[in-house]
């Protein structure tokens, strides 16, 4: 598989097997600040935003911040366009609990499927250290990437002191 930059420009390829990266800028216009300040600003907004970004499961290939006195600037690169799918297994009670002897789910399956807001009948049965024990398999679809940064640049330009 190999890696298209896109730049930001759109039109990135879009063929079957690429996977497009895209760069993200954000500058923050400010009134006169010391240059000694600046300096902190700058390390404060990468950090926070990629703590923020590592929080969700996104990483950009590299981050790179500049600043003067009256701008604070943020480039992250090679952002994929959206997570990937992940998939997740929750165990539930174990397979003796969940169903009865003729195999019918009892209230603990009920009860499990609810929470983890699937039909009882997609529960599988698989083998876990406590035994034959009842799961909830999903896939989660990936997010954007652009949902993910709206949500997660204004809490970081909020934290920065």
């Amino acid at each position: 598989m190999s890696a298209e930059v896109d730049g930001g420009q759109g039109g990135g390829g879009g063929a079957v097997g690429r996977v497009t990266t895209h760069d993200f800028l954000l500058e923050i216009r400010t009134e006169e600040i010391p240059a000694p300040v600046v300096a902190a600003a700058r390390r404060d907004l990468a950090r926070l935003v990629t703590e923020g970004l590592a929080g969700e499961g996104l990483a950009a290939a590299s981050t790179e911040s500049y600043g003067t006195p009256r701008r604070v600037i943020l480039v992250l690169r090679g952002l994929p366009e959206k997570l990937e799918d992940r998939f997740s297994e929750v165990l539930g009670p174990p397979a003796s609990a969940a169903f009865d002897p003729e195999g019918h789910p009892t209230k603990a399956a009920r009860g499990f499927a609810r929470a983890q807001e699937i039909p009882v009948a997609d529960l599988v049965v698989v083998d876990s250290p406590r035994g034959p024990t009842v799961a909830a398999r999903r896939t989660i679809p990936g997010r954007p990437v652009s949902e993910i940064l709206a949500a997660v640049v204004p809490k970081a330009v909020l934290a920065m002191t």
